[in-house]
């Protein structure tokens, strides 16, 4: 459960008026470092190690090597604020992996505007793929498709 910042004040005007313990202050502490925004160049350092991550999950599945240091390789992470999908994909990558690929790491869900993101970014395709890091999210990390995508997949996988 995620309290809003409202809700935590409340709590830490609480905790404030209650005798000073280990466990008090320990709680005291966390909700105040929960309340803090993260600064700009914390966020988006945050959203570039999701993208390296995702880099290195497409590497795996595709059994082509993700080399963070390679500015021509077939798996590259753009960089932040950049126009466009968040992984740049060709070759035999491509071939193994066609999707354009939107990557999100927040606390705060936003999913139609991220989907349409990822739509815009697919060029009308079908092809899209929302790649999610939340703490908000049970599990922390999720996928987000086009239904008939998952569709076409999953006729695939099944034999049908």
């Amino acid at each position: 459960m995620l309290f809003d910042n409202k809700e935590k004040e409340y709590l830490l005007s609480i905790l404030k008026s209650e005798p000073e313990t280990v466990l008090n202050k320990k709680l005291i502490s966390r909700l105040e470092r929960s309340m803090k925004r993260i600064k700009p160049r914390s966020a988006k350092r945050k959203g570039l190690d999701w993208q390296k991550e995702c880099c290195e999950m497409i590497g795996r599945v595709t059994g082509v090597k993700y080399d963070g240091k390679d500015d021509c390789g077939e798996i590259r992470s753009r960089e932040s604020s950049r126009a466009g999908v968040d992984i740049i994909i060709s070759g035999k990558a491509a071939e193994k992996f066609d999707w354009n690929v939107e990557c999100k790491n927040t606390k705060n869900l936003s999913i139609p505007e991220w989907i349409r993101q990822a739509q815009n970014n697919s060029g009308g395709r079908d092809n899209w793929l929302l790649l999610i890091k939340s703490q908000s999210i049970p599990g922390k990390k999720i996928a987000v498709m086009s239904f008939d995508k998952f569709e076409q997949i999953t006729k695939k996988l099944c034999g049908g």
